[in-house]
């Protein structure tokens, strides 16, 4: 069975899932700091389930593995990703472990 869940889903929609306001979440995409990956199409802002699920520690949702993925890479691809925004985050906030 394929599911329908979205594979993204809009920023406002993200920020919830992730314990911020809507406003503090549009802040913090300007500032590079979203702790997920943003996808940007001039005003149109979506993340990836599967991104956030990493964030989260969740197991993946249907969505985030499409059909065919045998070997996991788009799970893996979201682990990174999402190791790499809790490093820029990191980062940022402690300006001085910055490589």
């Amino acid at each position: 069975m394929i599911s329908t869940a979205p594979a993204t889903v809009p920023l406002a929609d993200a920020a919830r899932l992730l314990g911020m306001g809507v406003s503090t979440a549009r802040r913090a995409e300007k500032a590079g700091t979203f702790p997920v990956p943003v996808l940007r199409r001039g005003t149109w802002l979506r993340v990836s389930v599967a991104a956030i699920d990493a964030y989260l520690g969740v197991a993946p949702s249907p969505a985030s593995v499409p059909v065919g993925d045998t070997a996991g890479e788009t799970l893996i691809r979201a682990e990174i990703a999402g190791l790499r925004a809790k490093l820029a985050v990191l980062e940022a906030a402690y300006p001085a472990l910055a490589r």
